[in-house]
């Protein structure tokens, strides 16, 4: 069974997230029509490890609010971008402003 997200909760016409580029709206539709296939027709389980792009990198782990989250999530989606894209930005211009020679975001 697919994890439920938090943003799949979220009620986006009534938390003022709605915008005229109409993702929160497909966002909702998608949501609406997802049905969870029975755990036999999935097909057989495959083992898990670790994936190409993982590979030699570590994790790291930031503490948000919730609504920030939700928030960065539909910006990072609107800019076709993912969240780690977003962080390591963020990482790269905080070590630029302190005159750091080390980047994130090769």
């Amino acid at each position: 069974m697919a994890k439920k997200s938090s943003l799949a909760d979220l009620d986006i016409v009534d938390e003022g997230m709605a915008q005229q580029d109409g993702l929160a709206e497909r966002l909702t539709q998608l949501r609406d029509k997802r049905v969870e296939p029975a755990p036999e027709a999935r097909g057989p389980a495959r083992a898990v490890g670790r994936n190409q792009y993982r590979a030699g990198k570590t994790l790291l782990q930031v503490m948000l609010d919730e609504s920030d989250h939700v928030e960065l999530s539909i910006i990072a989606k609107r800019r076709r971008a993912t969240m780690s894209d977003i962080v390591k930005e963020a990482l790269d211009e905080w070590l630029s402003k302190r005159q750091l020679p080390l980047r994130v975001n090769r």
